[in-house]
C-alpha cells in the first residue's frame, strides 16, 4: 500500500488540475497502469494543431513498442487526455486526425506534423 500511495502522490503532483485528482485523469490511469514513459515527446507549438504529446514504453508486460497519444482539447483549460494509442485494450480512435488537427483534409499534414512518424 505504501508504494501505491507513492505513485498516487506522484501522480497528482503530475497530471491533477483544478478539482481533478491526478489518478482520475487519462494520463494519471496510463502512468498507474503502465508505469512512468520511456520517453516522451511533446508537442505544443504545431502550426494548426492542438497541443500533444506521445509517451513511449519500449518494453510493458508482455508488449512491446506501446504508444499513447494524448492531446489537449481547449486552450484555456489544462486539461489532457487520450486520443489514440497503439494498444488494443486501449483506445483505438480512427478519428484521431480530425481531433488534433484545425485542418485534417490537408494532404501536407504527413510533412508538417512529427506525429505521423509514430502513427498512420
Amino acid at each position: 500500500w505504501d508504494d501505491y500511495k507513492v505513485i498516487l502522490n506522484e501522480v497528482g503532483k503530475k497530471f491533477g488540475y483544478s478539482n481533478t485528482p491526478g489518478y482520475q485523469t487519462d494520463r494519471g490511469r496510463i502512468y498507474i497502469q503502465y508505469g512512468a514513459p520511456d520517453r516522451v515527446e511533446r508537442m505544443n507549438n504545431e502550426k494548426d494543431a492542438l497541443p500533444h504529446e506521445i509517451w513511449f514504453y519500449y518494453h510493458s508486460g508482455t508488449k512491446n513498442n506501446v504508444k499513447f497519444l494524448f492531446f489537449q482539447p481547449g486552450l484555456l483549460s489544462n486539461e489532457v487526455i487520450l486520443l489514440q494509442s497503439n494498444v488494443p485494450e486501449e483506445l483505438i480512435n480512427p478519428y484521431w486526425k480530425t481531433l488534433l488537427f484545425s485542418n485534417p483534409n490537408d494532404g501536407d499534414l504527413k510533412l508538417k506534423h512529427k506525429v505521423f512518424e509514430f502513427f498512420n
